[in-house]
């Protein structure tokens, strides 16, 4: 004889039949249209570590289906490179975690990579996507000093802008057309006096037995001069960097006030020449 239905049964053998949601490991996905590539990834990182993205998800969904839900109705993001956005989900959703965790991100992804999840994590706020970016870009030579100049203003990337100035006053070659011609001209004819000052290019001054200039022999301190030729610039760059940093209010007042070395290098004085050395 059949057993007599039971309110609630169906309810509970559909329970038992799915199962419940982890509520740490059960994640929404979102789709994105980018070029013409469509990307289909878990909506987490996007909407817990990108201010950008989690204001968007914050906002209410209207009747219909929501942009993202769908292949039909993605996320389109106009303007954004499918080569750089891929980039950016290869550190956010790694594929080849072995990898990533054996190489110690050392050998993981290349310099053009790496300057693509700089420029899209900078753009859409993912803090420590472009903190990793930064530190990753750091430990590759191959970056040219005009280069990392350019990257600095175009990224806020403060102590690039420093390393980039020092490394064109220091070096041998003369300052090209092409180069001026990326950094700007007046950069460019200050960066030219520096040289002259601190004698890259002044005949008279004296060179160690290995080819380079001997500071304590000619007039400045290129450090020095830098700082204080570019400090306004300086000043401005750091409290611009200062915004991916999760800085408090009190701390971003406070750098308003600091030297340009202190604003680079976040408490180290700026470097004084050395006055029995410079007579």
């Amino acid at each position: 004889m059949p057993r007599k239905p039971v309110p609630g049964d169906s309810d509970h053998r559909s329970k038992m039949s799915t199962g419940s949601r982890n509520a740490t490991y059960y994640f929404k996905t979102v789709t994105f249209k980018v070029e013409d590539s469509l990307f289909n990834v878990p909506r987490y990182h996007f909407e817990h570590t990108s201010e950008v993205f989690a204001s968007m998800f914050s906002l209410p969904e209207g009747e219909h289906q929501a942009e993202g839900q769908c292949d039909e109705n993605p996320i389109v993001l106009e303007g954004i490179s499918s080569y750089d956005f891929e980039q950016l989900l290869n550190v956010l959703y790694p594929l080849n975690m072995p990898q990533v965790i054996t190489a110690g991100t050392d050998s993981w992804m290349n310099q053009d990579q790496w300057i693509g999840v700089l420029k899209l994590a900078t753009q859409w706020g993912f803090l420590d996507a472009r903190k990793l970016a930064i530190q990753q870009l750091e430990t590759m030579p191959s970056i040219a000093a005009t280069e990392h100049v350019m990257l600095a203003r175009q990224y806020e990337v403060a102590s690039w802008l420093r390393k980039g100035y020092l490394a064109l006053v220091e070096r041998q070659e003369i300052i090209s057309v092409e180069e001026a011609e990326k950094i700007g001209w007046k950069t460019a004819f200050l960066l030219c006096q520096l040289r002259e000052k601190c004698g890259k290019t002044n005949n008279n001054s004296h060179r160690s037995r290995k080819g380079g200039y001997n500071y304590s022999s000619v007039s400045a301190n290129p450090e020095y001069e830098i700082d204080r030729t570019f400090e306004a610039e300086f000043r401005l760059a750091t409290l611009a960097a200062a915004a991916y940093e999760n800085t408090p209010s009190d701390t971003a007042l406070r750098l308003e006030f600091m030297t340009p070395s202190e604003l680079i290098d976040w408490g180290a004085p700026a470097p004084k020449p050395d006055d029995d050395a410079w007579d």
